[in-house]
This record gives C-alpha cells, structure tokens and sequence, in this order.
C-alpha cells in the first residue's frame, strides 16, 4: 500500500491563496472622490486693482475675476506664500489688504473652498510707502525749501547757502547751486523762463538757472515779507507771508496788494482752478485754509474759510507747515501732529478728513514738492532741544499732483 504525500495538498492551498490575494490586489480601493463632483468651479482671476502695483501694508487690493465666494471666509488670496487680509467678498470681486512686503513681481492666486484647484496666477508688485530720499541726516545738514522739475530732479535748500539736486536715481549732486543772499530758502518754485524761483522770508524774490550756478535778486522791495508765493497760468505770482496781506507780481514786476490778511501768517500759497488758495495761521489759536476767487489778474474776491485745522481736534498746538493739492483736488496738510500729514477731501467740501498713511510717517512736514508721478516729496524737520532732525522723505501717494502752473503742467 502507498502512503500519500501531504505535499501536493500543500501547494494546492498555496496556490489558491496566492490566486486570492492577486485577486484582492486587483480590486481598486474606494475613493471619497469617486464620482463626487467639485462643490464649484476653479476661481479664475481677470484683473487686479490698482493696475500693476499698490503699497505694501496700506493699500487695498482689489481682484478682479469670477467664481468667488461672497463668505469671505471662504476666500484666500496669497501674495506670493503670504495671505492677504479678507476686507470684502462677492462672486466676482475680492478686496484684500496688501500684506506688508515689498516685492516685484509677485505671483497673486486665490483658492476658494469647494473647489478643487487654485485660480491662474497673476504678478503683481507691491512698494514701499515712503522711503528716505538723498542721504541726509549723516551729516550736521538743515534741510528747507524743495521743488521739482519736469524731469523729476529734486532741489534741496540747505544752510548755508547753498542749493543740492537729486537726479531721478536718487544720486545726490552737493553745491548744485550758490544762493547769494539766500541763507536758507523757506520756498522754492520751479517758474517761467528757465529758473527755480526762490524765498527767504524777507521783501525779496531771488532765482537761479535750472542749469545751476549762482542765484540773482529778480524782485525787491516788496510791499510785505513772502514766506510763499505760486504762479498762475500766465506767469504772474501771487505772494505772503506776514504782512497781512497777499501780494500780486505781474510778469513785468508791477507790485500790488490784493486780499487782505490781517493777523495771518501765511504758509503757504496755491493756485488751483480759479482760486488762491492761503494756508497759515492767524493769531496764536487759528490754523486753517481759506481762498479768494480770481476774478482776473490781481482782481480777488473777498477770502472764505475752506478749512479749520484748529477745530478739526486733531491734537492740541496743531501747526499749520505746508500745503498741496492731488489731481482730484484734495488738499495735502503738512503739519506737527503724530500722522503729519492730513487729507482733507475735496468731493466732501473739504469737510472730511483723514491722515495719510497713519503710523507710517514722522512729523514735522516743513515743505511739500510734487513731483510728475505719484511721489510726493517732504521736508522732514524735526527739533529736540538742541538737536534736529532732517530729511528727504519720498511718499507714493498713488495719485499726481494737481495742475502747477509755474513748470508748465
């Protein structure tokens, strides 16, 4: 009798088991995702505004595109690896708050919850909001009046007597220009014929080529002491200071007085659509703006109060320095409060008010230039004791200046 192998018995099992677990492999592990369509669409991004840039930390952002969420919970926007701040949400609209870094070039995409991909990429650039212009403040170095021309050189007054020009790469070129008589321009313009036209707080109005050189009395013997002066659009002036009164120089040196200032220390003067606009102060309690309307050349309407600095509460011993105006006509007040500068809107009245890039500047704003862009340049004095602080600050505004009628534009 044969005895049977448990061999063969063995690798039968073993087959079949191994029969069993290739089979098992075969079978595909369920999905969550299986069949389940996405719960919306990709978001697509078609737009970001302001177009190409804005301010890093400041601006607000707005992108353009479709398939958004209007649960602004359910939106991200990154800049980069950084998620900007939510402000406001719909289906087609995102409004972010830039985040504070400061880039070219930035690759911006949004991801919506429920959908299963990021939306396109977008590059973006974000900037800083004001930087130090021209490398002052190393040395013992007084800092007044600045302008700008047409080609974005800045020109810097500086004691003692003695003129600086910035080209638009930011190099500096010490002793530009000579100021004869000049100890330290309180204003400078750039005006007709060529010339930066310039004040010192005394009766007379000097000039120097906007080649350089040494700068020349243009006018003396004014009727008051002009701490301010602007053109209007046919080349005449129109000047203050402390003489209770504004001045009116025509293009052939006629000398009138045209509006009377009594009690007020004017700060600055401005032309704008019509109107001579005068900032200063009257007495010791009085900061404000006010505004004749030209009825033709040195023919003024009596003065109206356009803004009350004073009453606006901004801080107690408020002071009134410098003064512009924006493409939209909103005016830009230098002063010595903690957010130095103050926006007064021009759609509102100029009732309504706001500072300008709160937390981000230091005070005092002694003077205000323009430049062809959207950069706002400043004076920065600022004294303690016996030591005192200067500089070139260059602020992007992200709007141009009002029409300057003295550079042609």
């Amino acid at each position: 009798m044969k005895n049977k192998r448990p061999g063969g018995v063995v690798l039968v099992a073993l087959i079949l088991a191994l029969m069993f677990l290739f089979q098992c492999e075969r079978t595909p592990t369920p999905s969550v995702f299986q069949n389940k369509p996405p719960e919306r669409p990709d978001p697509v991004i078609t737009e970001i505004l302001p177009p190409g840039k804005a301010i890093a930390g400041i601006s607000a952002v707005t992108v353009k595109g479709k398939n958004f969420s209007p649960d602004t919970a359910e939106n991200s926007v990154f800049f980069g690896a950084t998620r900007a701040k939510m402000i406001s949400a719909s289906e087609t609209e995102l409004v972010v708050r830039a985040p504070d870094i400061v880039e070219d070039s930035i690759p911006v995409r949004v991801s919506v919850r429920g959908a299963w991909l990021y939306s396109n990429v977008v590059y973006y650039s974000l900037e800083e909001a004001a930087i130090e212009y021209g490398l002052y403040g190393l040395e013992n170095e007084d800092l007044y009046g600045i302008t700008v021309d047409t080609e974005e050189n800045l020109y810097v007054s500086l004691n003692p007597f003695r003129l600086d020009k910035i080209t638009p790469d930011g190099v500096r070129h010490d002793n530009w220009g000579k100021t004869t008589g000049v100890l330290n321009a309180k204003r400078m313009k750039v005006g007709p014929g060529g010339y930066i036209y310039l004040v010192k707080h005394n009766t007379r109005i000097y000039r120097i080529p906007l080649s350089g050189g040494t700068s020349s009395t243009y006018i003396s013997g004014l009727p008051g002491r002009v701490y301010d002066f602007d053109f209007d659009p046919d080349g005449n002036i129109y000047a203050g200071g402390n003489g209770d009164y504004l001045m009116f120089i025509d293009g052939n040196k006629n000398v009138s007085t045209v509006a009377d200032y009594p009690d007020v220390y004017i700060k600055g003067v401005r032309v704008l659509n019509g109107y001579v606009y005068v900032a200063g102060t009257q007495g010791d309690t009085l900061a404000a703006v006010w505004r004749n309307k030209i009825n033709g050349p040195g023919n003024l309407a009596p003065r109206e109060l356009v803004f009350n600095l004073t009453a606006a509460n901004i801080m107690e011993g408020i002071e009134l320095l410098s003064f512009a105006f924006d493409a939209d006509g909103n005016m830009y007040l230098g002063t010595n409060a903690p957010d130095p500068i103050i926006v007064v809107k021009a759609d509102q009245n100029y009732s309504a008010f706001e500072p300008l890039y709160p937390g981000y500047l230091l005070p005092d704003v002694f003077d205000m230039a323009w430049g062809t862009g959207t950069y706002l340049y400043v004076t920065r004095r600022a004294n303690s004791g016996a030591n005192s602080t200067t500089r070139i600050i260059r602020i992007n505004v992200q709007k141009k200046s009002a029409p300057y009628y003295g550079r042609g534009q």
